[in-house]
């Protein structure tokens, strides 16, 4: 079948087979991108030629009149056609922009976390998940461990023993229904300041897009590993794009992570020789040349490449840009204990020291520089003490002269000296005379030198060779070395920072993030991921689970498993814009009608300018507000990572709506259906026509019932362009399932309300959310500051807005 031949193809030759070739061939090598501004390129476009190539002004001075009208009627002819063309391309590519542009759903989350943030009551539903254990085996090797008789060894099904003594083993809650998802989250206090990462399964522009609002000014510290454009590397990008489509594709991506970082915060960007400059030139660009930092040299292969052609390359460059250079907050670089005893050979009681001559020495080191420095200083050789004056005829008076009997200076001032006498001086007879040596005592960090030419950049063997050791195999093509990533990370990033790398890989930041939390108990460093490719599945969230799991890893099994790691993190998957396109759905009757009622010429304003948006209004991927309804059959028709094949999947919009306005979760609580009695009572307050009034008699939990709440709880920013001023709006978010009758749907939102509010002791918030027209406001008391909001209307305004200025 894949061999026969094509008879209505235009490449008469052409198979079947060569015809998918072809497509997946273009698919791979061809740039697309969305013009900003087509309609002004497009005009200015129009204009040049017009007046450079139809109507010629070298020559109209001698052209006849009748000539020169021909001429005006050709332009304004020319002028009038093009002018429809560019409105209707304009309108395409505007509508390109705007579903490129429009924040994009998350369909997918799930959480991971070790078992000891894992409740003991769920233990028995955790041991009945046969893909849970499956993970684990695969993942853990857990089918290896032998048990004693102390300790329990793996069994099938798993033993609460068993999990009891193994809690570094990680949960993935994409195993699990929805409703053990929810128990767990609830169990959870305070979430965000629980978990210690994100993942974001996404394109980083879209990703990137929706994080604005959230995190805002949180970000200390960015590292990314772009693609390099050139042939080297086998990434999902395209290396080898146009100089012009790589940097537009690294200048929109830098420019949106830009409002993420902190004032003090720092962006590190890897690259090679072939975008070195232009990437400079870009960063400039985006960051001023006054926040420029440093290029660093890393030398991350010793060997050099062989496939160049002259000079073997051995090294990549490091970009390091501040946000604002005066505010900057960079540390010192830790120096191993090696490297501390060879800078530092001698030692005493209170550390180790290397000596350093007190005589000044080079440059202005005579008396005749400094007097005020040529003082003696006296010393007693039985005491081993120093001082300023002779106390006793046993001292030795030694002054700064120098060997060829020049007389020196001191390099410090006398009272600095005075300071030193105690315990950082010592004397050593030298040429028949004395000299003096302060002990600079050994420091355990230093300033980071802007040339890394240490074995531990290798990424052979701390990149590569690490990331087989997990899974005893090479899954990703050249990966960073972890130590380089540490590096990075200690320099521009402290104990509780926020790391975020939006060109994820293989997640080495993450594993770079973890290993710095293991070792240094006083680090808690969270990070951000974002990674487009089926890799994110294959590789880098394993290799995430693995690092938790343990730190030593050998032919793709756990060396040890006795330093547990405590850990949470988040992963979120989002609507592409490929899905977006895919899911729009045209109603062709509204113009159909259109042409039927009105005159041509609005009908072809209608055309070249509205046609899209209207015909499109209503698609589920532009946010059907009539799902709001009911908030949990919303789907889209997903496109499988990898893959050609789309599957239908759930819209998260609980957490859609949580990233655009920028909540900071404090808890979730797991939802609750109810049935209820409805009564009529008498009011007084009615008027006599409408004496009484229905209420609700019995608000019951039923699973089934018809009506479905779930709240969430947290804080935004007072002013989202400003969320580091500390003044907090706190939220709560009322998410639930209407019927067809709004009125009794008001009566029992009133009746949970009230039931809420009087459960929580703490019940204060600012704003309140809610899906559908509700009456909320009546129940405000004298004390509430509360105010109700649309929850439809928000979600639009957030979805559509662009905040990144």
């Amino acid at each position: 079948m894949l061999s026969k031949k094509l008879s209505s193809d235009e490449k008469v030759e052409r198979t079947l087979l060569a015809k998918y070739i072809d497509k997946f061939t273009k698919r791979q090598t061809t740039d697309y991108f969305i013009h900003k501004d087509l309609d002004g390129f497009l005009r200015r476009e129009l204009d040049f030629y017009l007046k450079n190539e139809v109507l010629n002004l070298d020559g109209v001075e001698d052209a006849e009149p009748a000539f020169i009208e021909s001429q005006l009627a050709k332009v304004k002819l020319i002028r009038k056609i093009a002018t429809q063309l560019i409105e209707f391309l304009a309108q395409l590519e505007n509508f390109q922009k705007k579903l490129w542009l429009k924040k994009k759903s998350v369909v997918e989350t799930n959480y991971c976390l070790t078992l000891n943030r894992v409740p003991d009551e769920l233990y028995p539903e955790v041991i009945a998940n046969k893909s849970q254990l499956d993970e684990w085996i695969q993942h853990f090797a857990i089918d290896e461990i032998d048990g004693d008789l102390d300790t329990p060894g793996f069994t099938n099904p798993l033993t609460l023993d068993f999990l009891a003594v193994n809690q570094g083993l990680v949960l993935d809650t994409k195993f699990f229904e929805d409703e053990f998802k929810e128990r767990l989250l609830a169990s959870i206090a305070d979430f965000d300041s629980q978990s210690d990462g994100l993942l974001v399964h996404s394109e980083n522009f879209q990703a990137l897009n929706l994080l604005q609002n959230r995190y805002r000014e949180q970000i200390q510290c960015i590292y990314i590993d772009p693609p390099y454009n050139t042939t080297a590397k086998d990434i999902l990008y395209k290396d080898g794009y146009r100089h012009s489509s790589w940097l537009s594709l690294l200048r929109d991506r830098v420019s949106r992570s830009t409002n993420l970082m902190q004032k003090t915060g720092n962006i590190n960007v890897a690259i090679d020789d072939a975008e070195v400059s232009s990437l400079k030139f870009l960063l400039d660009e985006v960051f001023g040349r006054e926040n420029f930092v440093s290029t660093v040299v890393i030398q991350q292969n010793p060997g050099g490449r062989s496939d160049q052609k002259h000079v073997a390359v051995s090294h990549e460059y490091l970009h390091i840009y501040a946000r604002n250079f005066p505010h900057l907050s960079t540390n010192e670089l830790p120096l191993s204990e090696k490297e501390i005893k060879k800078r530092y050979p001698h030692e005493d009681n209170i550390s180790r020291y290397r000596k350093s001559d007190l005589r000044k020495t080079g440059d202005g080191s005579l008396r005749i520089d400094r007097p005020n420095l040529f003082y003696p200083i006296y010393y007693s050789p039985k005491l081993e003490s120093f001082s300023l004056s002779r106390v006793d005829a046993s001292q030795i008076k030694i002054l700064p002269i120098k060997g060829n009997l020049e007389e020196g200076r001191w390099r410090c001032m006398k009272e600095t000296v005075q300071e030193l006498f105690t315990t950082n001086l010592l004397v050593e007879r030298r040429n028949e005379g004395f000299t003096i040596y302060e002990k600079d005592r050994a420091k355990t960090t230093e300033k980071p030198k802007s040339c890394w030419f240490e074995a531990k950049h290798n990424t052979a063997h701390y990149g590569t060779k690490k990331l087989s050791s997990m899974f005893n195999s090479v899954p990703f093509a050249h990966p960073k070395s972890v130590s380089t990533v540490l590096d990075i990370l200690t320099i521009g990033s402290s104990n509780s920072d926020t790391v975020l790398d939006y060109f994820g890989g293989s997640g080495t930041t993450a594993v770079a993030v973890i290993e710095f939390n293991r070792k240094d108990p006083q680090s808690s460093r969270k990070y951000i991921l974002v990674e487009m490719g089926h890799h994110f599945v294959d590789v880098l969230k394993p290799r995430i689970l693995k690092s938790i799991y343990a730190e030593m890893w050998k032919d793709g099994k756990p060396v040890s498993t006795s330093s547990l790691s405590s850990h949470c993190f988040k992963y979120v998957r989002l609507e592409s814009y490929e899905d977006t396109l895919n899911n729009l759905e045209f109603d062709s009757n509204k113009t159909k009608t259109l042409k039927q009622r009105t005159e041509s010429d609005l009908y072809k304003d209608y055309m070249l300018k509205y046609w899209l948006d209207i015909e499109s209004q209503g698609s589920n991927s532009l946010l059907n507000v009539a799902f709001f309804r009911d908030p949990l059959p919303y789907t889209l028709s997903i496109k499988k990572p990898g893959s050609l094949e789309s599957e239908t999947k759930q819209v998260d919009l609980i957490e859609t709506f949580n990233y655009l306005i920028g909540l900071r979760v404090r808890h979730i609580s797991s939802s609750k259906s109810f049935t209820a009695s409805f009564k009529e009572v008498t009011d007084p307050e009615l008027p006599n026509d409408q004496v009484k009034k229905l209420v609700v008699e019995n608000l019951v939990p039923d699973t089934d019932g018809p009506w479905w709440f779930r709240k969430v709880e947290g804080w935004v920013p007072k002013n989202v362009f400003s969320p580091s001023n500390e003044e907090k709006e706190h939220t709560l978010i009322i998410w639930r399932k209407l019927t067809d009758n709004l009125a009794r749907d008001n009566l029992v939102l009133n009746e949970w309300f009230n039931r809420v509010r009087e459960a929580d002791q703490n019940f204060t918030f600012d704003r309140i959310y809610v899906n559908g027209s509700s009456n909320l406001a009546t129940l405000k008391q004298n004390d509430d500051r509360w105010e109700v909001c649309l929850l439809e209307e928000k979600f639009l305004k957030c979805m559509w807005q662009d905040n990144t200025e």
